[in-house]
């Protein structure tokens, strides 16, 4: 008997390992990311945000444009590239899978 999530557990498994360097990169805090021209106890949401609004301006075709947007869009970017690698994938490999899947 399968574990229900044992195909979602493992494409996030795969996910992980194929983007581990650009997550283990960027995940730090870097003093360098804050405005130091903006005091802190004057504006504390410039001091912290502003260097990233400057750095990501709201796209033409948004009215709105966060963290969790730009998330979205380069995790829908990662998925394209593993389908784009699937899709490269020998066919002798696709019937496999194939199989294994009708199979159960």
């Amino acid at each position: 008997m399968r574990h229900p999530l044992a195909k979602p557990l493992l494409l996030a498994l795969g996910m992980a390992l194929f983007a581990g360097n650009a997550i283990a990169a960027s995940s730090h805090f870097d003093m360098g990311d804050l405005d130091g021209k903006i005091g802190a106890c004057t504006n504390i949401n410039d001091f912290v945000n502003s260097k990233w609004v400057a750095a990501n301006p709201i796209p033409a075709d948004r009215t709105r444009w966060g963290s969790f947007d730009k998330l979205r869009e380069d995790s829908l970017a990662e998925q394209h590239t593993l389908g784009e690698v699937r899709r490269k994938m020998p066919a002798r490999l696709r019937r496999i899978r194939s199989n294994r899947r009708s199979a159960g």
